[in-house]
């Protein structure tokens, strides 16, 4: 779920207006938050994920002023992701598109990250040479002519210290359902993270996609615009991806495709079209920790929990601590309350601790034990 969705919902929060509302549920003076988005944070935080989930889905049905917060629609749909409720999560992020006007959380699932990520200190991966391979699209893009994308689906079973660079400039649009089909075999193929790369870029294949998107009448044109989604994919332009992902889920009611950019390793010499050896760059995943990340993952119970006493140690090492919470399902109270206090303490002693990619419900639990939102990042730094 997109942490900048979290935080511009947190941010939207109300001031702390402790006052009555016709059902029964009242603003905490404590944290800021609306008592609902309290009551379900601490269910969440002991285990009850169902009844954490029924007290949104209650209050949205009908407290009007509940509804109107967009952290408690986001914080229902982790629930839904959590459970594994996809019929639930697509209906109410349709609704959530619709009411905020902003893109909806897309159903990705949790996925622990990969064990290449090491200790800090570690050294980089060293390069490797591999064999690299150029595959020319050449012809008509139609419903009936898929064998255009058989050379791409063979990558599906490429080995991994193999280098791809595929050439779509002559390849020529002509139907919505072959647009569609291209768009999926790009998709699985992005989705492999190996090193594939379009080259030359097809601005032409874009420049037609993207305009039988915006000229096709309201409710049609699906596959023109799932090819243009995932060209930006491949294209890595997250801010115009949003925005047309975003017109995608209100003009299909669907939600959209995840913002999953190709991030293939890089190829540091021009591929030819005879084998030839270039040289490989360890994605992401791959390289070593900064020395002030740290990682944490599952469920966080306890005020003695030994990632708490990490923190504790590592504090007076560094002017900024940063804290990747993508992994972490549940935080009980007892953790959420001594890790506010280590938070506290760090500011105290002009340090910062910041937390990236933290859940709605984590995030609403750490909010409630007195965690500022200022400390959490939108964004992966």
């Amino acid at each position: 779920m997109e942490v900048r969705q979290t935080l511009t919902a947190v941010e939207q929060l109300p001031r702390i207006n402790p006052r009555s509302h016709s059902t029964g549920w009242a603003m905490s003076s404590a944290s800021g938050l609306n008592a609902v988005l309290e009551t379900a944070a601490l269910m969440h935080a002991s285990g009850q994920l169902d009844a954490a989930r029924t007290v949104l889905e209650e209050a949205i049905a009908t407290e009007p002023e509940t509804a109107g917060m967009p952290l408690v629609w986001l914080a229902l749909l982790d629930l839904y992701q959590q459970s594994g409720n996809q019929v639930a999560f697509e209906r109410y992020g349709m609704e959530y598109a619709v009411r905020f006007e902003q893109s909806p959380p897309v159903w990705v699932p949790r996925v622990s990250l990969g064990v290449g990520a090491r200790s800090p200190g570690a050294e980089h991966s060293p390069k490797v040479e591999v064999t690299s391979a150029r595959i020319q699209l050449e012809g008509k893009i139609t419903a009936a002519v898929k064998t255009l994308t058989v050379p791409l689906l063979h990558i599906l079973d490429a080995p991994e210290k193999e280098a791809y660079q595929v050439d779509l400039s002559r390849a020529q649009l002509i139907d919505e359902e072959g647009a569609r089909h291209l768009a999926q075999v790009l998709a699985k193929v992005r989705r492999l993270q190996l090193n594939i790369v379009l080259e030359p870029w097809p601005k032409a294949l874009l420049d037609e996609t993207k305009a039988r998107a915006v000229e096709a009448p309201d409710r049609e044109g699906e596959g023109y615009w799932q090819l243009w989604l995932e060209l930006l994919q491949w294209q890595k332009d997250e801010t115009l991806f949003e925005a047309c992902a975003l017109d995608f889920a209100l003009r299909f009611e669907l939600s959209p495709p995840a913002w999953e950019p190709a991030r293939g390793r890089t190829l540091q010499q021009p591929v030819t079209t005879k084998p030839a050896k270039v040289e490989l760059v360890a994605v992401p995943e791959e390289a070593p920790l900064p020395p002030n990340m740290i990682v944490w993952r599952g469920v966080l119970q306890g005020a003695h929990a030994p990632q708490l006493a990490a923190l504790k140690e590592r504090l007076p090492l560094y002017d900024e601590l940063v804290i990747d919470m993508h992994d972490v399902s549940r935080v009980d109270f007892s953790y959420g309350g001594a890790l506010a206090n280590l938070v506290v303490r760090a500011e105290t002693a002009r340090k910062r601790v910041v937390f990236i990619r933290t859940s709605p419900m984590v995030l609403t639990l750490l909010l409630l034990v007195g965690i500022p939102p200022r400390v959490f990042s939108r964004r992966k730094k």
